[in-house]
């Protein structure tokens, strides 16, 4: 499979723990996300899930 950019509905279904995402993230070899994408899902994660959701 090409690479592919996800947008922000995979990753947040990817924190959230959908099984379907985690394949889906996890057998893409060249995945990115935008600026965009990164700065809605930190926005959205809210102070309890900030540092996790920055390791992701």
């Amino acid at each position: 499979m090409a690479g592919l950019i996800f947008d922000t509905n995979i990753l947040i279904d990817f924190l959230r723990g959908i099984e379907l995402a985690r394949v889906l993230i996890d057998t893409t070899p060249d995945r990115a996300i935008s600026m965009i994408s990164w700065m809605e899902v930190l926005c959205g994660a809210g102070p309890d899930r900030d540092a996790a959701t920055r390791n992701f």
